[in-house]
């Protein structure tokens, strides 16, 4: 212990703390005595005193009432009662209630007073240690946490900046397509929006997956990917590629796995004939079968080289016939309501 001690000594007899103060003259400690327990209590609100003694039998409080108090105020102060074997029960009370460090019995032997003291001192600077090295660690551990955080904010700037620039290279390969990946994740969100129970957080996540769709197309060969014909066998199966290639960039910039979900499971069908992994109804997340829908209906009602756009109502009808064996019923119904509200994109409506 760094400082000189100080001893707050309650007894309301004078020679009794005159005694004490004889006691402890040749000790290094600093003493306030007191008659008085209001006086205690407020030198306990304004000092830091290490080692509080008070005797039990006390007119207006007794010695436990203000150790129970002085807790209060000041809990790290270590608290001993001053009491007469008569006051033994009241003793154990206050140990077993935490009010209590130890107990010096009446008439007192001078150097197991004295004793007392010091083991008191000791065991409050043990808990300091304690307090302090606990401190420390709640410290360290609180730095740790600004600095996860810090990180986390850098590495989602870092991520945002990489998705930003990778919708970039879509635009640029095809603004048809960029469009098209736009429009779709709008409508899934608003597809979403009229499902029960659908998070705002997955809501998020699909409007993230959305835009990435088809983010494995630009891979796709050029001759394939600007065909103007109907595709090949062969051509069918470049273009099957692109969920998984779609996937997999995602992953590699530590997307959300719900994200990663959406974009694999995509082109997945409910009766299994969908790709890449033919992936029946009940393995296929409810974020890609709305990302299906939303995918479809935008596709249908697109200009293509090979054929004009569909109206939207004729595009949800069409949908709507491949109910059971192709896309969810709460989504293609969710549609049909959003068409019948007069839904339609105003963005451009061209499809590669």
């Amino acid at each position: 212990m760094s400082h000189t001690p100080l001893l707050l000594i309650v007894d309301d007899e004078e020679n009794i703390l005159h005694a004490i103060k004889r006691l402890l003259s040749s000790q290094p400690y600093l003493l306030k005595c007191t008659t008085n327990h209001q006086e205690a209590l407020d030198f306990l609100r304004h000092e830091t005193v290490d080692v509080l003694i008070s005797d039990q039998r006390m007119p207006h409080m007794s010695g436990m009432e203000l150790l129970g108090q002085a807790k209060l105020i000041s809990p790290s102060t270590v608290r001993i009662l001053l009491t007469a074997y008569s006051d033994f029960e009241v003793m154990v009370s206050a140990i077993n209630e935490g009010l209590l460090f130890h107990y010096i019995s009446k008439p007192w032997n001078d150097e197991s007073f004295k004793e007392s003291i010091q083991k008191a001192l000791l065991w409050k600077q043990e808990q300091d240690e304690k307090e302090y090295i606990l401190q420390q660690r709640l410290s360290e551990v609180s730095n740790w946490s600004q600095t996860i955080s810090h990180l986390q904010e850098q590495v989602t700037d870092v991520q945002q900046r990489m998705l930003q620039a990778t919708l970039k290279i879509v635009e640029l390969k095809d603004p048809a397509l960029y469009h098209h990946c736009i429009r779709t994740s709008l409508l899934a969100a608003l597809l979403a929006g009229h499902l029960p129970n659908y998070s705002e957080q997955d809501i998020a996540h699909l409007k993230i997956a959305s835009l990435f769709h088809d983010i494995g197309k630009i891979t796709i060969k050029d001759e394939v990917f600007y065909s103007s014909n109907r595709f090949t066998e062969a051509d069918y199966n470049e273009m099957k590629r692109h969920p998984k290639v779609g996937y997999d960039i995602l992953k590699t910039l530590a997307m959300h796995k719900n994200v990663q979900a959406i974009v694999y499971q995509h082109h997945e069908r409910l009766d299994g004939t969908g790709y890449p992994r033919g992936l029946r109804s009940e393995d296929i997340v409810l974020g890609a079968k709305i990302l299906t829908v939303a995918d479809v209906y935008d596709a249908l009602t697109s200009d293509r080289p090979y054929h004009k756009g569909m109206s939207p109502k004729e595009a949800s009808f069409l949908i709507s016939t491949e109910l059971h064996s192709h896309y969810d019923a709460t989504v293609v119904d969710a549609l049909s309501k959003i068409v019948a509200d007069g839904y339609d994109s105003s963005l451009p409506k061209l499809y590669n």
